[in-house]
């Protein structure tokens, strides 16, 4: 037992310090953008702020200036002086060098204003409004990226009155907005190791300790952020996780009572899609190859739904004349409604897009 827990708080000890050098990179190529009161107001571009932030004029015309030269679509605007929890939130989700390229990328950024491209709010083709809160603005900008998926990016700025005050603890919707179910167990498990290793092996427990605590500052010290709050921030580091674990425990109570309460009514909709048999769900089976016609077809795979466990079985077949590779039988039009029913929505929204931003 002593040994397993040695081998456990070393790795993770060695996990943090890689990871910390790893959001540092990321944390030193931000671009930061100052204000120039001499660059025009661009009619092309649509500010949207967070209620309560305010942004000077002269970074507003900067900001336009810098998406027209780069060709953006859409730039979030983020305080320098994000708190150290939110720097390293955002640091952990968004890689700066390649976030504009990666078009599926998360877009999870911590930022008080959108620079918007009139075109990209014309495609959205719905009105939008000021974000209330850290999570509706992640939760929009996670929405622009969809529509500016190669053409957005993000800066930091110091010309800008925050909406809110810097929290020191991560607030319970964003944890689970960010790391999904396991943000919770994964701090409860850090915590864990560390108390169980000044009962086994203190030395090393002091050790991942220094290393845990080192972290932020790693992370942020003499970077583009100047986080106020980092050393404070740093030093009583287990205090605020704790406290961000203890409520997304509650958090997650009520979240698990609402979905249970929305299982009921799917299991009910989807006995009555059932009740007549998954046949109607599939074409007649081909006997020849969809490009060539070729009558030689060969069994390639046969599966079945493994996102989300629904009865059916896939058949895939390979042309032994020009290769292609289809299923067969397709999917009718009324199998096409039923195996992607709640698929990219509904109960399969929130780990598609978890799929999706780590692409």
């Amino acid at each position: 037992m002593d040994i397993l827990l040695s081998i456990c708080l070393s790795i993770l000890t060695l996990v943090w310090l890689l990871d910390g050098l790893r959001l540092r990179q990321r944390s030193k190529a931000l671009t930061v953008i100052a204000p120039d009161a001499k660059r025009e107001l661009s009619h092309r571009y649509k500010v949207i702020l967070k209620n309560g932030a305010r942004v000077s004029d002269a970074m507003i015309r900067a900001a336009m200036h810098y998406a027209e030269a780069q060709s953006l679509q859409v730039l979030t605007l983020v305080p320098s002086d994000l708190s150290a929890m939110g720097a390293m939130l955002c640091m952990q989700s968004v890689d700066p060098k390649g976030f504009r390229r990666a078009r599926m990328a998360s877009a999870r950024m911590l930022g008080e204003a959108f620079i918007v491209h009139t075109d990209t709010l014309d495609r959205m083709g719905v009105e939008i409004v000021s974000p209330q809160s850290d999570k509706d603005f992640v939760l929009l900008a996670s929405e622009f990226k969809k529509f500016a998926s190669a053409s957005m990016d993000f800066v930091l700025v110091r010309d800008l009155i925050r909406s809110d005050r810097a929290h020191l603890a991560l607030d319970s919707d964003l944890l689970k907005l960010y790391f999904g179910p396991i943000g919770a167990p994964w701090i409860f498990m850090q915590l864990l190791l560390l108390t169980l290793g000044f009962i086994v092996t203190p030395i090393l427990a002091a050790l991942a300790l220094a290393v845990y605590l080192l972290q932020p500052l790693i992370v942020l010290a003499n970077t583009p952020l100047h986080t106020r709050d980092l050393y404070f921030y740093a030093w009583l580091r287990p205090i605020f996780d704790a406290k961000t674990m203890g409520q997304s425990l509650f958090i997650n109570r009520d979240a698990s009572s609402a979905r249970e309460a929305m299982l009921d009514i799917k299991r009910v909709h989807y006995k009555e899609l059932l009740a007549g048999g998954i046949e109607r769900f599939f074409e007649e089976k081909r006997e020849d190859c969809p490009l060539c016609v070729h009558k030689e077809l060969k069994h390639f795979i046969r599966t079945q739904d493994r996102f989300q466990f629904k009865p059916g079985e896939f058949q895939v077949d390979r042309c032994t004349s020009c290769s292609h590779i289809f299923q067969n039988p397709r999917l009718s039009i009324a199998g096409l409604e039923f195996y992607y029913k709640d698929f990219y929505d509904g109960l399969g929204e929130e780990r598609l897009e978890g799929i999706f931003s780590h692409g």
